[in-house]
């Protein structure tokens, strides 16, 4: 239903169907680009532009979807981000890897009165359960990992449509559930941190209650981004001459705060690396998405300043 852009009465603000993620990066990137063209600055530069459909819809597997990104960042010097800023004052210096889960129960069909007996056991469902209790348990407070089960399911028979997202299940109250499922991601600091939590949740799958078994399977989508001196570099430039325009001193986002992007997918293999380069707003992903057209100035400005500075010094 929200398909429609929009000026506010004072033409200080747009509404729309993803004005800050992205397409205010991309008229940022542009426009950008366009004013270094016009005074000649690009003639001697070597600049690939890569646009890519949603990182939250990146078809699967992600080595393919985004060849033609990976293939773009071989040799180059840095990589420039273009999603929406999260303040006036923030950027990107570091991302948390993504990955998704699955963790699979099954329990012993029997009529429900049989329910904990030691030949019956507990049934999927409570199993599901434990094993969820002590993910909460053990993992919660590592700093920078989060693991969200974000679909459950439980019954005689389960089965995600992924597509559709939705879950198809079938089961009755006086039958002890047979199956069990449930579908969530995890996002790390680092992939030894990634490694390290996916032992221990295999490790708490091992001990099924009575009657029942479970195991995961992990699939890894999006690599860290980072927080690496090099990015942090380029966040002192372009603070530098933010503060040359009169804005404010930047400053980098806690990493742990920031999901993946898709120059997570390249950021290791190039040395320095900025996002968020975009202008800012409210209400992404939302039909109340707001884009704030005063920074989409800022941002420009900032942004050429930046590229032409760049282009100077190498």
């Amino acid at each position: 239903a929200f398909q429609h852009f929009a000026l506010s009465a004072d033409k200080k603000h747009a509404t729309g169907p993803g004005v800050i993620d992205n397409k205010g990066g991309i008229v940022t990137l542009l426009f950008a680009l366009k004013a270094l063209h016009n005074v000649g600055e690009l003639k001697n530069a070597n600049i690939t532009v890569v646009l890519t459909g949603d990182e939250e819809l990146a078809e699967k597997p992600t080595n393919i979807s985004r060849k033609a990104l990976i293939d773009a960042a071989k040799d180059r010097d840095i990589a420039l981000g273009f999603e929406f800023s999260l303040s006036p004052d923030e950027l990107v210096v570091g991302r948390r890897g993504l990955s998704e889960w699955f963790l699979t129960s099954t329990g012993k069909s029997q009529h429900s009165s049989t329910i904990f007996q030691s030949t019956v056991g507990f049934g999927a469902i409570f199993e599901l359960s434990r094993v969820l209790n002590a993910i909460r348990s053990e993992l919660s407070q590592t700093p920078g990992l989060t693991i969200n089960p974000g679909l459950l399911l439980g019954g005689q028979k389960v089965r995600e449509d992924r597509k559709e997202e939705v879950g198809i299940v079938n089961g009755k109250k006086t039958v002890i559930a047979a199956q069990g499922l449930v579908h969530g991601d995890m996002r790390f600091l680092t992939e030894a941190q990634r490694d390290n939590a996916e032992k221990m949740m295999v490790n708490i799958a091992h001990y099924s209650l009575s009657g029942t078994q479970s195991t995961f399977t992990f699939h890894h989508f999006m690599p860290v981004m980072m927080a690496t001196e090099a990015n942090q570099q380029l966040l002192s430039k372009l603070s530098a001459i933010s503060k040359k325009l009169g804005g404010p001193t930047l400053q980098a986002s806690p990493p742990e705060t920031r999901g993946g992007a898709d120059i997570s997918y390249i950021a290791r293999d190039v040395p320095a690396n900025l996002d968020s380069l975009g202008p800012w707003g409210e209400g992404a992903h939302s039909q109340k998405e707001t884009l704030n057209l005063d920074s989409l100035l800022i941002v420009t400005r900032r942004t050429a300043l930046f590229i032409r500075q760049h282009i100077l010094e190498n």
